[in-house]
């Protein structure tokens, strides 16, 4: 996949809990493993079709096939007991929270970089503000050099997602370990965002 066949990911909601804890019968340990939700998954996958197009060539028509890419959305439902469920709680709150004061330098180039849309037609931050979207590289890039430029330790990473084998996302270096932007605090477009999850994680840029 090229630099233009970026995602997002996954990204997760709690659609329905169903409980099934019965305090007279069976042990404490089977109650909390009958016990269980539903988290609902919005999934993004990229689609290629070919338009017909015709041409003329010494007043004689031809015609080419011209390839596009749309994004389809996959819903899909999965059992996640509350024992483990709680246990992933604890851990994307250690590792994807950062707690940023809305005056601070910080926010502000947040801000900025969530005035930006989603698209395939650019990959780098100079591309990007010139036309007013781009893909997660790009906005990783702009991000980068912006924090960077401001004296904030952060960094570009890369890894696979349910979409995407090559998504970026940055990260700040917070009280001894590197967390995720809240990309979603700011409202940016989804398929910016990081995971939870980052299987095959690099640095790209630090």
């Amino acid at each position: 996949m090229g630099a233009g066949d970026q995602s997002q990911g996954t990204l997760s909601v709690q659609e329905k809990v169903s409980l099934n804890s019965n305090g007279n019968s069976g042990s404490v340990a089977e109650a909390s493993a009958a016990s269980y939700y539903y988290k609902k998954v919005v999934t993004y996958k990229k689609v290629a079709y070919y338009k017909k197009v015709a041409y003329y060539k010494n007043h004689k028509k031809y015609y080419k096939y011209k390839k596009y890419y749309k994004y389809k959305k996959v819903v899909t439902y999965k059992k996640v007991y509350y024992k483990t469920a709680k246990a992933a709680s604890v851990t994307k709150t250690s590792t994807t929270t950062y707690s940023i004061s809305s005056s601070s330098t910080t926010a502000q180039i947040l801000k900025s970089g969530a005035r930006y849309g989603y698209s395939s037609s650019a990959h780098t931050a100079a591309a990007m503000q010139s036309i007013g979207s781009g893909d997660c590289w790009a906005m990783s890039a702009y991000l980068y050099s912006k924090l960077k430029a401001a004296g904030i330790k952060a960094r570009i990473v890369q890894y696979s997602t349910a979409y995407s084998s090559r998504h970026r996302s940055v990260q700040i270096y917070q009280s001894g370990s590197w967390v995720d932007v809240p990309y979603s605090s700011y409202g940016y477009n989804s398929m910016f965002r990081a995971t939870s999850s980052k299987p095959g994680l690099t640095v790209v840029a630090s």
